[in-house]
């Protein structure tokens, strides 16, 4: 990932925000996959340049296969079985 790549940064929790600092500043177009639209504006004081709602199932198939690098930083709870 660097200058000119698409980045994708699913969560926007701690790691989350560092991954978009992270990536804005080394010159990527981050986008910011995230459920809660009233993180949006967050997400691009971050540095983010776009935020995908992932309950917009059209937009999310757009976006697939778009970017150049995709960090996930979703926590899942553990299931009990």
């Amino acid at each position: 990932m660097g200058p000119g790549s698409k980045a994708a940064v699913a969560g926007l929790g701690d790691l989350g925000h560092m991954g978009v600092k992270l990536a804005s500043a080394i010159g990527a177009e981050v986008r910011v996959l995230t459920h809660c639209a009233a993180r949006a504006d967050e997400a691009k004081v971050l540095g983010a340049h776009h935020v995908l709602l992932s309950s917009d199932t059209d937009a999310m198939k757009r976006a697939t296969g778009t970017f150049d690098f995709v960090l996930d930083t979703i926590r899942r709870s553990a299931v009990a079985s």
